[in-house]
């Protein structure tokens, strides 16, 4: 059971990480087609500010390792709003607040477990 959470974990911080490289790659192509007209910036989140979600969910994914359906969809809601709040990585930011609403409400109707 500890695996198949681990693998969930780690299946969503691969997609979220393959949707960055695709969304990188799509942009340098863009770049390269754009004539010199110039055009309104474009807001994108800080990479430190993506890389810290990792660190600020690590508690949640840690006891998601050590096995617990509640602790995993806290990870997962807690890994989809940081990335969110930073501006959406490279993911969807209407697919973000999905997962983080979903995973949020998962865990409400589960309630943590007796020891936390």
């Amino acid at each position: 059971m500890k695996s198949k959470f681990g693998l969930v974990i780690g299946a969503f911080a691969a997609s979220l990480i393959l949707s960055g490289l695709m969304l990188g790659r799509s942009h340098s192509h863009a770049v390269e087609s754009v004539d010199e007209t110039p055009s309104a910036p474009t807001v994108m989140a800080a990479p430190q500010q993506c890389a810290a979600c990792e660190g600020k969910c690590d508690s949640w994914v840690k006891k998601c390792k050590e096995g617990g359906q509640y602790a995993c969809y806290k990870a997962a809601a807690c890994l989809c709003k940081c990335n969110l709040d930073a501006g959406g990585c490279g993911s969807s930011k209407e697919a973000l607040r999905e997962c983080y609403e979903q995973n949020e409400k998962l865990a409400q109707e589960l309630g943590p477990p007796e020891n936390q």
